[in-house]
């Protein structure tokens, strides 16, 4: 069994810049409701497989199922959609955006409209300079990272701001 907690602590020792932007509330895309704390890695998360387009090389995933999630995080939203779930027509107004963590893909939610309500949590852990380490956390399903194409058959993250 993962410990989700001894691995944060390891993220935090090794790369606290990036560990801060874990915690509190996430600046766009999906919300947490009351913000995400260190407590948060000790809940009920269970390594699973996400679908095969989202998959990172060298990742493992670990999903807090609906009823911890709904317990822990009442307030939380949905902000990100699917980039090949966007119409033609929505997918011409998504924009390139400098992120947390790099470039991503953004769309304004007078655009889109309201989300459904998430039901689930994933973290991502993956590999930094040998040790295991949280990539990141955020409620909803996992979706790809953008690689700087907007492949309209893959579910690359867009979010909403």
């Amino acid at each position: 069994m993962t410990d989700i907690t001894t691995i944060a602590q390891t993220t935090k020792a090794l790369i606290a810049d990036h560990f801060a932007t874990l915690l509190g509330e996430r600046p766009f895309g999906s919300q947490w409701g009351r913000g995400f704390t260190e407590a948060d890695f000790g809940l009920d998360w269970r390594e699973e497989s996400p679908p095969d387009a989202v998959k990172m090389e060298g990742c493992r995933y670990f999903r807090l199922a609906h009823e911890a999630f709904t317990r822990a995080f009442p307030g939380a939203s949905l902000g990100a959609v699917a980039f090949c779930d966007l119409p033609e027509d929505l997918r011409a107004r998504v924009e390139v955006a400098e992120g947390a963590h790099g470039p991503e893909l953004r769309i304004h939610q007078g655009i889109v409209g309201r989300l459904v309500e998430p039901f689930e949590a994933w973290l991502i852990i993956g590999d930094h300079e040998g040790h295991q380490v949280i990539f990141t956390a955020h409620p909803g399903l996992p979706l790809a990272p953008y690689r700087g194409q907007m492949d309209p058959t893959l579910p690359i993250a867009v979010k909403v701001v």
